[in-house]
């Protein structure tokens, strides 16, 4: 016990200096250069190093251009550093606090890439399961921030590529919207299937899903004998596509 009440201060002590020796590394440095020192080490791709300076920057410097700047750059470094929660909450906290900002605009644009990124994921990727089918919050939640990034900030830097993406999360989305219409055509639920379908259609239009959503309005209407609203969906299937193999 002794042994140990002796052992406790020499520990305290060395947390001290540890963290003395931290609080020297930024104890003369302007805002601008604890800024450049992050973005130095966000470009060497040291993304622990980087958010440790971006943090320190905002708890030193906590208002102006170089706080404001570290913070969109702390989103950057999160994402990178495979802490995707973290870059999210930091882009929400800087559209909350600086709607405004001139680069507002990535703070949305990062919202969508690191859902896209996650939706993506090398680990999705090598799963053997169609990504259509699984749960689809991350391709959603990238939709929806590039959409809102395109709507609010037509001009953006930003808005070419996360048009791009977008075409690639629209036709996921779509596709899982159609398992869950066939999946309730083949139970049987033939009004759920029909309105599953309709749904993909009115959110999804111009997606490869569409002619096979309308196959299933078809037959599902024609099952329960609405055969007006059957004869609708299939005349919009040959009109929109002569061609559709079914």
């Amino acid at each position: 016990m002794l042994k140990l009440l002796r052992i406790i201060p020499l520990i305290l002590l060395v947390i001290l200096i540890g963290c003395g020796k931290k609080d020297d590394l930024y104890k003369n440095l302007s805002a601008r250069e604890i800024y450049e020192r992050g973005k130095t080490a966000d470009l060497n791709k040291n993304y622990t190093q980087a958010i440790q300076d971006f943090d320190t920057l905002e708890a030193r410097y906590p208002y102006g251009e170089w706080s404001e700047k570290g913070q969109l750059a702390l989103i950057h470094a999160y994402a990178n550093g495979n802490e995707e929660a973290s870059a999210l909450a930091a882009a929400d906290r800087f559209i909350r606090m600086h709607p405004r900002h001139p680069n507002v605009d990535y703070a949305y644009y990062m919202k969508g890439v690191v859902n896209y990124e996650d939706n993506f994921s090398l680990a999705f990727r090598n799963l053997p399961i169609d990504r259509s089918l699984r749960d689809s919050t991350f391709a959603q939640d990238g939709f929806d921030a590039f959409k809102v990034l395109i709507e609010k900030f037509p001009n953006s830097r930003y808005a070419a590529d996360a048009r791009k993406r977008m075409i690639l999360l629209r036709e996921q989305l779509a596709d899982h919207e159609l398992h869950i219409a066939q999946y309730y055509a083949s139970q049987g639920a033939d009004l759920a299937a029909a309105n599953r379908a309709g749904y993909l259609i009115n959110q999804y239009p111009r997606t490869a899903a569409v002619p096979e959503a309308l196959l299933i309005m078809n037959r599902s209407y024609r099952d329960i004998g609405l055969n007006k609203q059957a004869d609708e969906a299939l005349e919009v299937l040959q009109q929109n596509f002569p061609d559709y193999q079914r």
